[in-house]
């Protein structure tokens, strides 16, 4: 996006006649989408601008427009917002019977920006990773020291008691003698 501006263009009567009485705005649209133009002009009284033009349009790519105003005051300045860097827009002063007055002819390159200097287009897309080849791994660092032995833990509760088998006798001459197995 533009914003651009004339500057204040002086345009007092000489031997009562003003140098110019026409302002034509010539505007391009060189890029590939379709641009919204917006002109505003103003005339100077006393210390104050006053809007006498304010028109909004939208242009084709390669696409051209002229306009023509009224500019019959001792100063004025047009200012124009673009929605693309790739509008162009020049100004022509022109006189009574529509020569061209070269001191209030304003080039796209002659116009002045309206707040920042610089303007600042969008970020662009990011460009495709490079080929290359993976560089070597590098060398496995060394072994760490073993850390302290950790602290030994609660003594876990104890299981339960296993159960009793019975005696059994074989030949009246042995006797087993009873005892207990842990489950």
């Amino acid at each position: 996006m533009a914003e651009l501006t004339t500057g204040l263009i002086e345009n007092t009567p000489v031997n009562e006649i003003r140098p110019t009485t026409t302002f034509t705005v010539k505007v391009t649209n060189d890029g590939t989408e379709v641009a919204t133009i917006e002109i505003m002009g103003f005339y100077v009284s006393g210390s104050t601008k006053i809007l006498m033009v304010h028109e909004l349009f939208a242009l084709a790519p390669g696409g051209v427009a002229a306009r023509v105003y009224f500019a019959q005051f001792d100063e004025f300045e047009f200012q124009f917002i673009t929605s693309s860097d790739a509008v162009e827009i020049s100004g022509w002063g022109k006189n009574a019977v529509g020569e061209l007055v070269a001191a209030h002819r304003v080039l796209p390159a002659e116009l002045d920006s309206i707040g920042s200097e610089e303007i600042i287009g969008p970020t662009g897309a990011t460009g495709a990773t490079g080929a290359g080849v993976a560089g070597t791994t590098g060398t496995t660092g060394t072994t760490g020291t073993t850390g302290a032995t950790g602290a030994t833990g609660a003594t876990g509760v104890a299981g339960a008691t296993g159960a009793t088998l019975p005696g059994a006798t074989i030949n009246n001459s042995c006797t087993y003698t009873t005892f207990v197995v842990p489950l």
